[in-house]
């Protein structure tokens, strides 16, 4: 009896689903019937690669609508995948496939849902992160979870080190949860807590949240600048009418002197082209500009 080929269509964006293109590619008991990128986006390599192994590739405005649906229910999938995508699945899409849907989300679930969390992980003192796999239901982030992995975050880990790990793990993670799946293996579902105490939801970082607040510990401005330290992003300065990106920073511990204890927060006590060593909330901490 020939060997049931399971159809899979993919929901994704960016680098995190590149390998897992190539994973669901060549692997012997599947066929990827499609890719749905996100509707604004320029991933060219997904592009390419649709290309190169002639799947079809798509975008839809709106992935519940009526013609977004006759046009995914015509590949007769036996599984969805969701890496990076960001439209939410209604009743309809998530119920389709045989085998549902499942989402790959690099962060502990329930305690981390939304967006931006690996940030969050970093500026909320951390020890470790997590990438969780899900089945997606219709709420955020708040399906039956069937694999959660915990990796160590450093004190010299900054948001590009961990998202490099994540993105790496991400595809390897979700392609392993759906093979057990798909092959009908015992997988121990975790069926997470309704309970407001255990569950939090970040929102999208937007324009401003990266300004230094120097009414904090500095310990706490520490970590702001590593979970901002990426060349798209990183923490910035305000002095002097000017913005200074931050590259990173230095806990200073020698204690204040008579005149640096009666300045305030975010007084400049020394500077050079290379750092700026700021008075905090404690103490004071060394900032390294981005050159």
């Amino acid at each position: 009896m020939k060997k049931k080929i399971f159809k899979i269509g993919l929901f994704a964006d960016g680098v995190w689903s590149h390998s897992l293109i190539k994973l669901i590619k060549f692997n012997k008991d599947t066929e990827l019937s499609f890719i749905c990128k996100r509707f604004r986006t320029n991933d060219k390599i997904i592009e390419k690669l649709a290309k190169k192994f002639k799947i079809p590739l798509f975008k839809l405005k709106n992935v519940n609508s009526n013609y977004s649906f006759k046009k995914i229910k015509k590949f007769n999938c036996d599984m969805f995948l969701s890496m990076s995508y960001d439209q939410i699945f209604n009743n309809r899409i998530i119920s389709h496939p045989s085998k549902k849907i499942i989402n790959c989300h690099a962060g502990h679930l329930p305690k981390y849902r939304g967006r931006n969390v690996l940030n969050w992980a970093i500026i909320n003192g951390e020890k470790n992160f997590y990438i969780t796999v899900h089945y997606v239901n219709r709420d955020i982030d708040t399906g039956p979870i069937l694999l959660r992995k915990k990796f160590k975050i450093s004190k010299k880990d900054t948001y590009y080190s961990i998202l490099k790990k994540a993105e790496k793990n991400c595809p390897i993670l979700i392609f392993k949860v759906m093979k057990k799946v798909l092959e009908g293996k015992k997988i121990r579902k975790i069926y997470q807590s309704k309970s407001r105490m255990s569950a939090k939801y970040y929102f999208k970082r937007v324009a401003g949240d990266e300004i230094i607040n120097f009414k904090t510990k500095s310990k706490k401005i520490f970590n702001f600048i590593r979970a901002l330290s990426h060349p798209k992003l990183y923490a910035t300065f305000l002095t002097r009418n000017k913005k200074y990106k931050i590259k990173s920073s230095q806990i200073i511990t020698k204690r204040l002197d008579k005149i640096e204890i009666k300045s305030l927060p975010g007084t400049i006590l020394k500077s050079n082209k290379n750092f700026f060593d700021v008075r905090s909330q404690d103490n004071k901490i060394r900032l390294f500009l981005n050159r």
